[in-house]
């Protein structure tokens, strides 16, 4: 990625136009495209995006907050394109076609780093179950016996088996998991949760263990499910996901359909990112809640269901992200009574 002095004045002038044209209440669908075209181009479209917003922010949005929190050390800000309007509202609709879904994930892949995930050496051969998980805020990559490599999501916890003969086994005991499975159709690997077992040869995919059920997506490849299962015999599971689709195990159970999901979107978190397009602000609070100590409650449910589009760096701290949703929603927070979260009101 290029330093901030070597982008170009055409190139920065640019992002700042379009950071002010994003602010308006009659922004149309038309150059809601136009926008995701330009960061689509080149990467520096988009780093210049982040730097506008940046400067945007520090300006004045972060000087009436003074939250403390232990992991606030971000280098980052986060970025929030967000509805602020009933009228602008009605135009969120436009970011679920398929082009602007495109453009949303190419601009995620082109700022992709690794901000914060830890590789570890290689787990040796053993028959005894291994445990790793990671802390609030963390993310950890595992590489297996077996070639096989794990990325842990924030606040999981696992137990992995890779024997020597025909087993290679994980155990999600809490939190969310995305694999990245070594082919060898003469040992499966089988993923358990609490709502029943995952089984693949070979792929990429993610599990959510949510406690009262398991989401499953695939971004490559193919895997079966066995929900309701207690111990897998090598039974051949008769429910498959393919590449792009997801679905729960307890939805897997009611015979119901995979959901064709945007997989770049729904597994951004291993790019250092979160991405919100048209999600309630209710899902956009309970999934940012997994990554910080401090909490985001909403005060009034009316808000619940208002719509917001996001890029969120997993690095920044508690402090500037609730910065930045009050800015960019036009929303306050207020310390809780409880002195362990935020209240979200008008």
């Amino acid at each position: 990625m290029k330093s901030e002095h070597m982008l170009s004045d055409d190139v920065k002038k640019t992002a700042r136009d379009w950071l002010v044209k994003l602010q308006s209440a009659n922004l149309t669908e038309g150059e809601q495209e136009a926008f995701f075209s330009w960061l689509e181009q080149k990467p520096e479209h988009a780093q210049a995006y982040i730097l506008a917003e940046e400067v945007w922010q520090r300006s004045g949005a972060l000087k009436h907050l003074e939250y403390s929190e232990d992991e606030a050390n971000s280098k980052q800000e986060m970025e929030v394109v967000a509805a602020a309007s009933n009228s602008r509202k009605k135009l969120l609709g436009s970011f679920v076609n398929p082009y602007i879904g495109l453009a949303a994930c190419l601009m995620l892949a082109v700022l992709s780093v690794a901000l914060f995930t830890d590789f570890k050496n290689e787990e040796t051969l053993v028959d005894q179950a291994v445990v790793y998980q990671t802390n609030v805020g963390e993310q950890k990559s595992i590489a297996l016996a077996d070639g096989s490599v794990i990325t842990l999501n924030t606040n999981a916890r696992v137990k992995s088996q890779i024997n020597r003969t025909d087993h290679r086994y994980l155990n999600i005991e809490q939190g969310e998991v995305f694999f990245d499975i070594a082919a060898d159709p003469d040992k499966p690997f089988t993923v358990k949760t609490a709502n029943g077992w995952v089984v693949v040869l070979g792929t990429r995919f993610s599990v959510f263990n949510r406690g009262e059920d398991s989401l499953v997506t695939v971004e490559e490849g193919k895997v079966g499910l066995l929900p309701g299962v207690a111990q897998w015999n090598k039974q051949i599971p008769e429910i498959e996901l393919s590449a792009n689709q997801q679905l729960s195990l307890s939805s897997a159970a009611k015979n119901q359909a995979p959901q064709e999901i945007h997989v770049d979107q729904a597994l951004s978190w291993r790019n250092g990112h979160l991405v919100f397009k048209g999600n309630s602000l209710q899902q956009v609070v309970d999934d940012l809640n997994r990554y910080y100590k401090t909490n985001i409650k909403i005060g009034d449910d009316s808000l619940k269901s208002k719509e917001v589009v996001a890029l969120v760096p997993l690095d920044n701290s508690f402090s500037a992200m609730l910065s930045s949703l009050e800015l960019s929603l036009g929303l306050v927070a207020k310390p809780a009574p409880d002195g362990k979260s935020y209240i979200l009101t008008q």
